[in-house]
């Protein structure tokens, strides 16, 4: 069973919940981060529901309820980390903008990497958190293209965070195909690669929830180094001749 917070604990949380309330830029990360938070403990309920409905009715297979209790864990450690790294993002906020900042204890970020994907229609009015990767990207290729098909809609991008610091961004499109839905890894740019390849399987699992049968790539000699290792298999190669022109 759960204690009840002390006084002082539960007066510090209230200080700081009516701080991140009245701060706008908090308050719009919440809209965003909230509903997909939310959606994860919706399926960890159903997870546990599914558990309890197949002990009412005699259906007690032990690999059936082991797995819904993975898929379970699964969700309640995504929201947690989400909800983890916004507190962190809170509180050192709140610590900003008091004269004791010191005293506050430092904030708890998720210590693994963890994948959070823009809702489409957030992507221009987030771009702070993007940006700075996309150029990144851009100097290696000609980006101009992609730059208008992500103000277009037609780009969503997912930020790869660790320990509260937004480490790299990925774009991806959806796009149907004679061969069915396919998903598309358009650009990729950041300071961490260790971090983003160990969220690319989190990443795979969002693009093919959007019905994908099958996702490609198309980059530089090193893509194929990262994507080999996640079943990627080379199906083209692009041929290069510089010319000097005088």
């Amino acid at each position: 069973m759960a204690e009840p917070l002390s006084n002082s604990l539960q007066q510090a949380f209230d200080q700081v919940n009516a701080f991140a309330r009245t701060d706008e830029d908090l308050r719009e990360l919440a809209d965003i981060i909230g509903p997909e938070a939310l959606e994860h403990v919706k399926q960890a309920r159903e997870c546990l529901d599914l558990i309890i409905k197949s002990w009412e009715q005699g259906r007690t297979d032990g690999l059936s309820v082991h797995g819904y209790f993975l898929q379970h864990q699964e969700h309640i450690r995504q929201s947690l980390e989400i909800a983890e790294s916004y507190t962190a993002l809170v509180a050192d906020a709140f610590r900003a903008s008091r004269d004791d900042a010191e005293q506050l204890p430092a904030p708890v970020a998720p210590e693994t990497p963890w994948l959070f994907s823009i809702p489409l229609d957030r992507t221009m009015q987030e771009a702070a958190l993007w940006v700075p990767h996309f150029r990144t990207f851009a100097k290696r290729r000609n980006s101009q293209a992609i730059l208008e098909a992500i103000e277009a809609g037609d780009v969503q991008i997912h930020l790869v965070l660790d320990r509260g610091e937004v480490v790299a961004a990925i774009g991806t499109r959806v796009f149907d195909h004679e061969r069915g839905r396919i998903g598309e890894l358009m650009w990729w740019g950041g300071k961490s690669i260790p971090a983003t390849q160990s969220v690319l399987p989190e990443l795979f699992q969002f693009l093919g929830e959007q019905g994908c049968s099958r996702l490609i790539a198309t980059g530089r000699e090193g893509l194929t180094r990262i994507l080999e290792p996640h079943g990627f298999k080379r199906t083209q190669i692009t041929l290069e001749k510089p010319f000097n022109v005088r």
